[in-house]
């Protein structure tokens, strides 16, 4: 699983429960709203903004839900 953050609060609750719980994810920086990036991350989430997490075949990208998801996959 990928998680795409960028710098403002809004991915805090996602990046700080994913390394909280140890989680197998592979943190990445994203600009969704940057020059060309739009169309990268539409497919993920159509309002383009992050947090993201994406596997393959599906992606979340509301907070709550990206901390849920994490706690079931650790356990």
């Amino acid at each position: 699983m990928k998680l795409f953050f960028s710098r403002n609060p809004n991915p805090r609750l996602a990046v700080a429960t994913a390394r909280h719980l140890q989680a197998q994810v592979e943190f990445e920086f994203a600009a969704p709203f940057a020059p060309g990036q739009a169309e990268r991350f539409r497919p993920l989430n159509p309002n383009l903004s992050v947090p993201i997490l994406a596997w393959p075949g599906g992606s979340l990208w509301e907070a709550d839900a990206i901390a849920c998801k994490l706690s079931r996959e650790t356990g």
